[in-house]
């Protein structure tokens, strides 16, 4: 069996429909809709990929988010936000 590699959509796509199991963080007065790593917004009828917005915080990670230390804080980064 091939080895299969999930990557992470590109900020600016746009989909039709969330996944189904996201998460609505509201941060700054934005919501934003979180699946598997993923921020999303709604966009004229349709949902963009978007990057949050600094201190926005999430407390489910998924599995290939790699911790990573900063200034002597542990962060977790996954598709270039962490």
């Amino acid at each position: 069996m091939d080895e299969v590699t999930v990557l992470a959509p590109s900020i600016g796509l746009r989909i039709r429909s969330l996944p189904i199991g996201y998460r609505t963080i509201k941060f700054n007065n934005r919501n934003y809709f979180f699946f598997d790593g993923v921020f999303y917004q709604s966009y004229d009828k349709e949902y963009q990929v978007v990057q949050p917005e600094v201190g926005t915080i999430v407390y489910e990670l998924p599995d290939k988010a790699e911790k990573v230390v900063l200034d002597n804080q542990e962060y977790c980064e996954y598709n270039d936000v962490l």
